[in-house]
């Protein structure tokens, strides 16, 4: 059964990555119905695989000048450059790449969708039918691997103790100098923009997601002012006309009180699409203490208990992983269990499926120093571990299929500056723990050894590095 799975779902995606071929090799439909925009800081982009551009100020907040050129070079048979993601993957002969993984989700929707997209003009103005926004940076946690423009906390931190000691593009990742703006909320073009134009483009959508920051946090209180973003979306959407299969889904770190998903779901009207079609992302990157580490100030114990609550009031949850050097080298097993523990708990539930509970493991890919690429070759094949334990513990293989192109990934990448990636890594945890008391050899006990040769690895002389490591 399990290989016939496989071999459907293989099959499935070839035949998507044909017809695809069939209008152009570059062709994907998300330039056309995916938007992914950050308000805050006024960028966006059509995967999240792809670099970031700006709003044009002079269009709408969709159909930018450059997607206009990227949709042009895919109906003349161009690979746009930023879809590298995709070209690599396919290139190895897999077919589990984000086109396809795209497409397959507005396939499921729209059979022709492929063909009729083909039909539109490269400068046609269309409305997404996906969209995930981001209002503000506004977080609780500070995330290992977050920049500070999207957690307001790192933000903080990084204004008390400064830049992180490490080679210049790994610092960048970190810094407040490194070239993006935070616009003032009260100035800031987009918002208004933004609440202009979503009263056209809330019709067309499949897909509202909400991202941050932290959206919940607004929900510590009652209050409902102008200035609240996610609130404000709420109301919106209660008192707006949406597809019959609209899904409202939001991404959460899940660590904050229970009380505030009870504000969340009391404001949520439900008779509304949006309350019946409510999807919860919820990120957490291993389990126990490591969690925690990587995720800080993350408590387990918190997250498990809203976790529960969402559950308990049939909200479906997708477990959100970044598969990092530290996931790969943790208790990750133990998540695997917890989900394997949750879905056994709720299996008699009349209306829970497996797709109640899900997870999603996209790989860490920046900062480079805490990509799992930069482990030696005989510690990346341990990984794969991890999915012979998905299969036992009967994780579907549309899971599994996605975890294992990220473990291919990771296998097949080796960076050629990796001694100076592990450099970083070593120099970052150690910063990392004086700036937060923490101790990351007594949480992550089986990297003693790696710290020790990565730490005593010679890098040539004329490197981009600030200091050596003491």
């Amino acid at each position: 059964m399990v290989d016939r799975q496989k071999e459907t779902l293989k099959e499935t995606l070839k035949r998507i990555k044909a017809r695809n071929d069939a209008i152009g090799e570059g062709f994907c439909v998300a330039k056309w119905w995916h938007q992914e925009m950050h308000l805050a800081e006024g960028i966006n982009m059509s995967c999240y695989h792809c670099p970031p551009h700006a709003l044009d100020k002079g269009s709408d907040l969709h159909n930018t000048l450059h997607k206009k050129q990227r949709r042009y070079e895919m109906l003349n048979n161009i690979k746009p450059e930023e879809c590298t993601r995709c070209w690599d993957i396919e290139d190895t002969g897999e077919f589990v790449s984000p086109r396809q993984i795209l497409s397959l989700m507005y396939l499921r929707r729209d059979p022709t969708i492929i063909e009729t997209t083909a039909t539109h003009h490269w400068n046609d103005p269309v409305f997404p039918k996906y969209l995930e926004v981001s209002f503000s940076n506004e977080c609780n946690l500070r995330c290992t691997y977050c920049a500070p423009q999207k957690s307001s906390s790192l933000y903080k931190e990084m204004e008390t103790h400064g830049e992180f000691d490490l080679s210049h593009e790994n610092r960048n990742h970190y810094s407040l100098d490194a070239g993006w703006t935070l616009h003032e909320e009260e100035t800031n073009p987009y918002l208004k923009r933004f609440w202009n134009w979503i009263p056209d483009a809330i019709e067309h959508l499949d897909v509202l997601r909400v991202t941050g920051g932290e959206p919940f946090l607004e929900y510590r209180n009652r209050n409902v002012s102008s200035s609240m973003k996610l609130k404000r979306l709420v109301s919106f959407l209660n008192e707006s006309t949406v597809k019959d299969d609209f899904e409202f889904q939001i991404n959460s770190n899940l660590s904050f009180s229970t009380n505030i998903l009870r504000e969340f779901l009391f404001h949520l009207a439900p008779w509304t699409p949006a309350r019946k079609n409510l999807r919860v992302y919820a990120s957490i990157d291993s389990w126990g203490e490591q969690a925690e580490y990587i995720r800080h100030p993350l408590k387990v114990s918190k997250f498990e208990e809203n976790i529960r609550f969402l559950l308990d009031n049939q909200i479906p949850v997708t477990i959100m992983t970044t598969y990092s050097v530290l996931s790969g080298m943790s208790d990750f097993p133990d998540l695997l269990y917890k989900i394997a523990e949750w879905r056994e708990d709720y299996a008699e539930k009349e209306w829970f499926t497996q797709s109640s509970l899900m997870i999603d493991t996209p790989h860490m890919t920046n900062p480079r120093h805490l990509s799992a690429a930069i482990l030696p070759k005989e510690l990346k094949e341990l990984l794969y571990y991890d999915l012979g334990l998905m299969e036992i513990l009967n994780f579907s293989q549309y899971e599994m299929s996605k975890f294992k192109t990220a473990l291919d990934w990771i296998y097949n990448t080796e960076y050629e500056d990796v001694d100076l990636l592990r450099h970083d890594f070593v120099k970052f945890v150690d910063q990392i723990d004086k700036r937060r008391n923490t101790d990351f050899l007594k949480t992550f006990p089986y990297y003693a050894d790696l710290l020790k040769m990565w730490k005593s690895t010679n890098l040539p002389k004329d490197v981009d590095i600030i200091a050596s490591i003491d």
